[in-house]
């Protein structure tokens, strides 16, 4: 366990509104949030401002073990394999199953597939195996996927689910692609400052989007270094603030999209 920094916190929206929105973080990991910083204190000044829930992820036993431990008004969280993570210890498929039936995750994820894995054959053999649990449990999936978009696109058409594609940037036309299917695109950090409009724009004619941070990991250890003031679940704000500037969408608008878009998952 790394040492905790509780850091002063500090306002970090880029001219955020002043009239306080109800927001959502779509995909975070609130237990490496925890490793590094105070997270009470992170979670409160994030409340204050507005941001009242948490899609938070879990990656393996010991952070699955961490968010049933830690009741936290607001928190969901998703579990499952991913296809390149290999930090920890790796759920098994039937403890994943285990947590389906017991109903302790809103999501199966994140799962997927990632270019950056050269074993491509037995990321699509988890990943089907974890769509075929997802559907069996009517439950939606969070999906990590870098590349491998037509193997991506068969196994959704063999195995439809609902689904989050977190940390979304892909081209324009698999916006257009992959619209057939049940799928929410998540806008994250990556995407949003690299201030890709044609994409953001496609996602937000879409229409089934959300906005995410992926803390902790949408702060760089220099960034860290250089501002240890940072929150980086007030983060969210920025990123909204961007979305609704670079779409020409008020922020108010922007909000009850985003609420909308939210329920599909919670309730």
């Amino acid at each position: 366990m790394r040492k905790m920094r509780d850091y002063n916190t500090k306002d970090m929206g880029d001219n955020p509104e002043k009239t306080v929105l109800n927001w959502h973080d779509a995909h975070c990991h609130l237990f490496n949030v925890a490793e590094d910083y105070n997270l009470e204190l992170m979670l409160s000044e994030s409340r204050k401002k507005g941001i009242s829930g948490w899609l938070s992820n879990a990656l393996n036993k010991e952070e699955v073990h961490w968010h049933v431990q830690n009741s936290i008004p607001g928190m969901h969280f998703s579990a499952g394999i991913h296809p390149v993570y290999d930090a920890g210890t790796t759920l098994t498929l039937d403890e994943l199953e285990t947590l389906c039936k017991e109903q302790k995750i809103f999501a199966i994820g994140e799962i997927g597939l990632d270019k950056n894995n050269r074993n491509t054959a037995q990321q699509l053999t988890l990943l089907k195996d974890q769509l075929s649990l997802a559907r069996a449990y009517d439950l939606p999936v969070v999906f990590h996927i870098i590349g491998h978009y037509d193997l991506f696109y068969k196994a959704l058409s063999d195995l439809p689910v609902k689904g989050i594609w977190h940390g979304f940037y892909a081209p324009v036309e698999i916006v257009r692609q992959f619209s057939k299917f049940d799928m929410t695109f998540s806008l994250g950090s990556v995407l949003i400052h690299s201030l890709k409009h044609e994409i953001v724009n496609a996602v937000i004619k879409h229409g089934n989007y959300l906005v995410e941070t992926d803390a902790p990991y949408n702060l760089s250890k220099q960034s860290i270094v250089n501002e240890p003031g940072q929150n980086p679940l007030i983060k969210l704000l920025v990123l909204n603030n961007m979305v609704s500037r670079m779409n020409g969408v008020k922020i108010e608008s922007l909000n009850q999209d985003l609420l909308k878009n939210i329920r599909q998952y919670i309730k």
